[in-house]
Formats: structure tokens, C-alpha cells, sequence
């Protein structure tokens, strides 16, 4: 009897420990930074594209806040001398706020990943539908997906937020929306894009933007 008692106990104590082992592993898989083979996925994005159409891979922290109803802002902090905006513009309101310390941040003219380097936490930001993103970007397994209709990749000479004065800005119109690229582009002050344009450039003062609009009218003024 005594036999069979500790038999049990010993076997029970067995599965406890298995438990707490798997547990452990299935938890660090979790939180484990995801390989995002950047530098691939740039390769291919850059073949046989001029210079001005290529992307680009940045590492720093990344503060993400909304601005305003419908554009939120990926505020990537690289060193002291540069300050890289990467903004979209959607229909819809875009609640999500955090700041990442450790990121690394892949820009594809049309979408942008933020890869933690810390833990498990991918981000897509994109104008595109999946159809037109392709397969190598729509196989990584993004915690947090948001698309809109305008993505703005702004250099700032100053640090902080957007909206410290820059000199030039960018931005998409869709009519019935209010915003700023919307009354540049009534005024016909727009210095690069305008009606009928998808995306356009411009740089000015040491600042310099673009954007990509996948509805609307592109437009960038001098401030």
C-alpha cells in the first residue's frame, strides 16, 4: 500500500513539474521579440527602384500617439540630430498609444513595420489591401493592424511631436473630410501633388515629407 502511495505522489510530482516547465516555455515563446528579416524584405522592396522610391530601415524608440480624430503618429527617435514621423491618416478614429524603447522600423513607402526588439509586438501600418501587400509581409504575425487612406513619412530637424513647427507638411484630401491638406488643396496652395495627384514630395528648411494617399488628392505645402 505504502508502495503504491508513493508511486503516486512521486508520478503527480512528475506531472506538476512537466506543467510548470511547459508553461514556462509556452510563456517565453510568447514574450520572445519576433525575427523579422529585415534586411530581406528591404532587398526585395528595392530592387530595381531609383533611389527616391526605396525604403528604409531605422532602430530607436517609437512613440505612437493619435494627433487628432483619425491620424495617429509614429514618432521614431533615432539619435540627437534625427526625428523621423511616419503618420496615417484614416476614416476611421485611431485610439492606440504606447511607446516602444527598443524598436526597429522597416518603411515601404505605403506601409511601415514596428518590430519590438524586446518582447512580442509587431505593428502594420498601411494604405494598402492585402491583395496589393503581398505575401512575405501578410505571413508575419502582426499583433496590431491599422490602414488608412494617407501615410506621411515627415524629417524633422527638431525633436518632439508633429505638430512643433515644421517647415513643410503633407498630407491626403478626401472630400467631406476636414483637414489640413484638404483647405491647402481648396486654396490651391499646394506646392507639390494637388488634384488628381496619389503622392507627392517636399523639402524645405532642413525639413522634408512625402506621402502616399491610396484615396483622395496628395498635396505638400511650404508652412
Amino acid at each position: 500500500m505504502k508502495k503504491n502511495y508513493f508511486l503516486t505522489t512521486f508520478a503527480l510530482l512528475a506531472l506538476m513539474t512537466f506543467g510548470i516547465f511547459t508553461g514556462c516555455e509556452k510563456y517565453s515563446e510568447n514574450i520572445q521579440p519576433y525575427e523579422l528579416n529585415e534586411l530581406k524584405l528591404l532587398e526585395d522592396f528595392n530592387a530595381g527602384k531609383f533611389e527616391h522610391d526605396k525604403g528604409e530601415y531605422l532602430k530607436g524608440s517609437v512613440s505612437i500617439y493619435p494627433i487628432e480624430d483619425g491620424v495617429i503618429d509614429f514618432y521614431v527617435n533615432i539619435t540627437d540630430e534625427k526625428f523621423i514621423h511616419y503618420i496615417l491618416q484614416s476614416e476611421k478614429p485611431l485610439t492606440l498609444q504606447k511607446k516602444i524603447e527598443n524598436a526597429e522600423v522597416l518603411f515601404l513607402r505605403r506601409s511601415v513595420i514596428i518590430n519590438s526588439l524586446d518582447t512580442k509586438d509587431v505593428i502594420l501600418v498601411t494604405v494598402d489591401e492585402d491583395d496589393a501587400i503581398g505575401n512575405s509581409i501578410l505571413n508575419i504575425p502582426f499583433d496590431t493592424k491599422l490602414k488608412g487612406y494617407g501615410l506621411i513619412r515627415q524629417n524633422k530637424t527638431l525633436s518632439g511631436q508633429i505638430t512643433s513647427r515644421a517647415s513643410v507638411s503633407c498630407g491626403c484630401c478626401i472630400t467631406g473630410l476636414s483637414s489640413s491638406a484638404c483647405s491647402t488643396t481648396a486654396s490651391g496652395d499646394c506646392d507639390s501633388g494637388g488634384s488628381g495627384a496619389s503622392s507627392c514630395s517636399l523639402t524645405s528648411g532642413g525639413d522634408s515629407c512625402s506621402v502616399q494617399c491610396s484615396s483622395g488628392n496628395a498635396c505638400c505645402w511650404d508652412n
